[in-house]
């Protein structure tokens, strides 16, 4: 037997094999994924400070956490000693934002509109309670899942985390805002 016939059947072999273990695959009906798409570079300094239209709804579900599922995202290159008194709730939180209440499309602008407030006026903690989506209809906290996808998203946010018990606990994130 030829090598390439080899390499042929091992294949075959092989994709039998992969098929017989994924068993029956089903498209998914309903794909809600959360995608970070890539913000369009605003052309005035007035408009960097605010968020454009175009920016709102270009979010699309990527992965889903669980209302009581603690969260921790932090950039390259940020300081270990202040991403551990991220953590530890060890620091000034200047504002708090809450979105019980809100729908989506609102909670997604206010959260915007927050993060660059305190941007611009040089704060480095703030607090977002997102809830743990115990009281809504989804199967994941939707607040909570659009929270997280629009911190990452936003390059002057460098770090979060889930809050405290005593400030919410994993219905609410710390945030390090860039300097």
């Amino acid at each position: 037997m030829t090598e390439d016939k080899l390499k042929h059947l091992t294949s075959n072999e092989d994709s039998q094999l992969f098929r017989e273990s994924v068993g029956t695959i089903n498209k998914i009906k309903n794909d809600n994924r959360l995608l970070a798409t890539q913000k369009a570079k605003s052309s005035t300094k007035t408009s960097a400070n605010k968020p454009s239209r175009s920016m709102l709804f270009d979010i699309k579900y990527e992965q889903f956490v669980e209302g009581s599922e603690s969260i921790y995202f932090v950039r390259e290159g940020i300081n270990g000693k202040t991403a551990r008194q991220l953590k530890r709730g060890d620091i000034h939180v200047s504002d708090c934002l809450d979105l019980h209440g809100l729908i989506e499309k609102d909670a997604q602008q206010a959260i915007l509109n927050f993060i660059q407030k305190h941007h611009a006026l040089s704060h480095r903690y703030v607090m977002i309670i997102h809830g743990k989506g115990l009281g809504g209809d989804s199967q994941y906290p939707v607040l909570k899942n659009l929270t997280i996808n629009l911190l990452t998203a936003q390059d002057n946010v460098l770090a979060f985390t889930s809050a405290l018990a005593s400030d919410g606990g994993t219905g609410a994130l710390y945030v390090l805002l860039k300097k």
